[in-house]
């Protein structure tokens, strides 16, 4: 097999010139087997580096270390946590939006909770002259307000045990904005 003791010693062996020694050398043999025992450890330690370097296949603490440098404290191994299901979170949290509804949505369900979200400043939830949606008494939504920027009022409803809602919608939020939170049920 490829990279084994018995391939490294037989690498080693077609690089004497063949009329140095005969068919049987077995002096030479033992010195290339521990040569080659040396080279398929190394070889093998390789593969293991090789395998942890790709997030697809990186496995055991080596999958905890890197959600440790790339997210921080923010993402780490739940208990009783399966590789295959870190490595979902971490991939989710690489793609996942940012600065928008569907991010903020997103993120709380990745927490645990169910989130309804409010935007004073957005006409398509508070409701306005001649749209669709109009404007009646408990239509729309609520009541708008442009004096409020960057802000949302966000309805949450615990689905499971759930971890905190705060640092999970922070994550998503755009820089300087922020989210009220409403915990409900």
């Amino acid at each position: 097999m490829r990279g084994d003791q018995e391939d490294f010693a037989a690498r080693l062996r077609l690089t004497l010139p063949a009329a140095w020694f005969g068919d049987r050398a077995p002096l030479l043999g033992a010195v290339f087997a521990g040569m080659a025992a040396a080279w398929a450890e190394l070889h093998g330690l390789l593969e293991i580096v090789r395998l942890q370097s790709r997030l697809q296949t990186v496995s055991g603490q080596f999958l905890d270390l890197a959600a440790a440098d790339f997210f921080g404290s923010r993402l780490r191994r739940r208990g009783g946590e399966l590789d295959a299901g870190l490595r979902a979170r971490m991939q989710r949290w690489m793609r996942r939006e940012r600065a928008t509804r569907a991010g903020l949505i997103a993120a709380a369900a990745d927490a645990g909770y169910a989130a309804q979200v409010f935007e004073p400043a957005r006409p398509a939830d508070t409701g306005a002259y001649s749209v669709p949606a109009g404007l009646a008494w408990g239509v729309a939504g609520g009541w708008g307000s442009l004096a409020m920027p960057l802000e949302c009022l966000v309805t949450v409803t615990a689905l499971a045990p759930a971890e905190a809602i705060g640092p999970a919608l922070a994550e998503v939020l755009p820089a300087g904005g922020t989210a009220w939170i409403r915990q409900t049920g």
